[in-house]
């Protein structure tokens, strides 16, 4: 094995980019390797602000295969004779090989003329030379602009080393040639360092103010921060996200403390916090009560030595963010929120969707027309509906301020001290829960009510509209509208008829469109959703949704123990689906009787799968009325056996068409049982798990 070393050196990237191009370089080097016939071994990635690179050990040469390639049909192939017609011939000239090293393979049901191509073999080195320009110019990330190059690239490409076992590995990209120079910090003189060894590389960066392992930032960031207020009896407040922002900020991670005065305190803490974390990336401290402290720390891209004039600017520049605040606050609680309300008409939501106060009116109206759980404190949602907006006329929040993150704090901090309840207070704080990814829930049921309705407005008026999220274009966050909608409808169980929620939605907004249009599309959403973040299989969903199911909750209840019974015995759940598929094929075209007559029955399996369909009737109907589904799933799988049985040994479709018409309605009643859970037909089923399934495997 030899050392390996390829960094791609790069105008300062998005701090956001940093780590994920990291990964993305990892995935998609390794793929390189794979395709390239590279055995590889201690593959390790590096990533700061002006650099992506990747180390590893690998082959003096790619490892050799022999590939059979298969070509034309054996009868398009050789004659009769067995003498190779054109066009074999003509498949052995473009693999370059002589008609004589052809032969014939069994491939499915067919015979194909094939041919063995030797393939790999070659120096790495020279394998790495002559694709790696190919391989830098194909990489993608979230990120990509044009730089006058010809491809596309999140930043411009400064520098490239590259090196295999000490020497340079030459290719250019776009004109830039690599070499055996990095670079070190800029703000420490931002020389050029050779590398002549792969293994020197961490190391000489280190020596010149680069930690290019992303983790290791991270994790010296975190313990110089809890040292330093560690001397303050403090305790960071920790903020993953912000930590992983400021670790892509900086090549060498230097941290500091400053301190703002203790009046600022008398704020709300969200202010204050939002106030150094947004424009200045710093982090809050507390005591050990939780309470916060007038002190923060800054991640900065240099050594602590000019500690002193470094902190001096940074406190001032918080201390200005911190007089806006309170300057806006002090302004903003001259006006109560309820006077407010009318300035909404004032503030449109949207050109086609009306202003902030028709928002709030549709709402209220939806409110009163829904059903709610009866333990719902009423009068604190319908308080907290008419301020749930005000604070977006505040100056606290207009005009796209840093504080803007705060909508709906900002309205809960100031109901707080106009002497509103306490109940509406922490509606107005919690209704937009979860904000994003990985936010917590809201404590009050009230809030998840309000935050339901609120995201259900805004999913019907952008819908209606014609508005549908592309790719990954998505400016109106529809589909984290749509993610927080079903967040809360799970965790706080509600129930309710999709149907009645979308046709009294689309009455009030008094605009024509097709109910089954979303219904459909909210459906899809659903089944990506739960397959994504409760991992059940989307046509599992699917199959419940095809039952004609619209309370979602009931669906995800359904789904989940049918994903638990798939994962638990995998073999019976695909042989129910083949014999449901196999039932609903068998009835798709046929005409059944209008009853089930016993006395026609002549067949002894037609007799047993009938007695065991009545037997067990009423007890899964009263298992799925009182939604206990684990019951529900096995009282169906005990019919299992008898169907299988049944098609083993009943010709369905006999010329007596009186009997036909009557083992007809005996699948019928059985399908109908079966969909009264889910149309088990639309489950999918490979080639494979029907191998499996009759090979006798688990």
């Amino acid at each position: 094995m030899k050392n390996f070393l390829l960094e791609i050196g790069l105008e300062e990237l998005p701090p956001f980019l940093v780590k994920k191009g990291e990964e993305i370089l990892k995935i998609d080097f390794l793929k390189f390797l794979e395709e390239n016939l590279i055995e590889f071994s201690n593959i390790k990635t590096f990533s700061t602000p002006r650099r992506w690179a990747v180390r590893a050990n690998l082959s003096d040469k790619q490892k050799q295969i022999e590939e059979v390639i298969t070509g034309p049909p054996k009868k398009f192939g050789i004659d009769e004779k067995g003498e190779f017609l054109p066009a074999a011939i003509k498949f052995a000239e473009s693999k370059g090989v002589s008609k004589n090293e052809l032969f014939v393979v069994q491939k499915g049901k067919g015979e194909y003329i094939a041919v063995k191509i030797k393939k790999g073999g070659l120096p790495t080195r020279d394998v790495l030379s002559e694709n790696l320009p190919e391989f830098i110019k194909s990489l993608k990330f979230p990120l990509m602009m044009n730089w006058g190059r010809s491809f596309l690239f999140p930043r411009p490409i400064k520098w490239i080393l590259c090196l295999m076992d000490k020497k340079i590995i030459n290719f250019k990209v776009d004109g830039i040639k690599s070499g055996k120079k990095t670079k070190g910090n800029r703000l420490k003189g931002n020389e050029w360092i050779r590398v002549n060894d792969e293994k020197d590389y961490e190391e000489l960066l280190k020596e010149n103010f680069v930690l290019p392992d992303f983790e290791q930032r991270k994790s010296l960031i975190l313990k110089k921060a809890k040292n330093l207020v560690k001397k303050k009896k403090g305790v960071l407040f920790y903020d993953d996200e912000l930590l992983e922002e400021v670790t892509g900020l900086v090549e060498y991670p230097g941290v500091v403390m400053g301190e703002f005065p203790e009046k600022y305190l008398e704020m709300p803490r969200d202010f204050v916090v939002t106030a150094m974390r947004v424009h200045q990336r710093y982090f809050a401290v507390e005591d050990r009560e939780g309470n916060l402290l007038p002190y923060f720390i800054a991640v900065i891209n240099n050594t602590e030595d000019k500690y002193e004039k470094i902190v001096e600017g940074l406190e001032k520049v918080l201390i200005a963010r911190l007089e806006d605040a309170e300057f806006y606050m002090m302004e903003d609680l001259k006006i109560p929120l309820e006077k407010r309300i009318d300035s909404l008409k004032e503030l449109y939501w949207d050109e086609e969707l009306g202003t902030v106060y028709d928002k709030i009116y549709r709402i209220d109206r939806f409110f009163e027309v829904i059903n709610l759980p009866d333990e719902l404190h009423r009068e604190s949602i319908k308080r907290a509906i008419f301020l749930s907006r005000t604070d977006l006329t505040t100056e606290m929040i207009k005009d796209g301020k840093e504080f803007t993150l705060l909508e709906g704090v900002v309205a809960s901090e100031y109901a707080k001290r106009q002497g509103e309840d306490e109940r509406v207070v922490k509606i107005l704080r919690e209704f937009l829960k979860p904000r994003a990814i990985g936010d917590s829930m809201p404590e009050l049921k009230e809030s998840a009510i309000l935050g339901l309705i609120d995201r259900w407005d805004s999913f019907i008026g952008y819908f209606l509209k014609g508005y549908r999220p592309t790719g990954s274009k998505d400016p109106l966050g529809m589909r984290k509208i749509i993610y927080g909608f079903f967040d809360l409808l799970i965790h706080f169980k509600f129930r309710f008829s999709l149907k009645e929620w979308s046709e009294k939605m689309m009455d009030i907004y008094q605009r024509e469109n097709n109910k089954e249009q979303i219904l459909d599309y909210i459906f899809k959403r659903y089944d990506r959703y739960l397959e994504e973040k409760k991992g059940i299989r989307y046509d599992i969903v699917d199959s419940i949704i095809a039952s004609d199911d619209d309370d979602l909750y009931r669906i995800y209840l359904k789904a989940y123990w049918l994903e638990e019974y798939y994962k638990k015995e995998r073999r019976t759940f695909l042989g129910v689906v083949v014999g449901q598929k196999r039932v609903a094929n068998i009835l798709r075209n046929e005409k059944t009787a209008s009853f089930i007559n016993v006395t026609l029955f002549k067949e002894e399996e037609e007799k047993k799968l009938y007695s065991k369909v009545e037997e067990l009737r009423d007890e899964y109907l009263k298992s799925l009325s009182e939604e206990k589904f684990e019951k529900s799933i096995a009282y169906l799988f005990m019919l299992k056996p008898y169907i299988d049985r049944f098609f083993d040994n009943v010709f369905v479709m006999t010329e007596n068409i009186e009997i036909r018409k009557n083992r007809l309605a005996l699948l019928e009643s059985v399908k109908e049982l079966f969909d009264k859970y889910a149309d088990f037909s639309k489950i999918v089923v490979s080639n494979k798990e029907i191998e499996e399934i009759q090979g006798g495997k688990g």
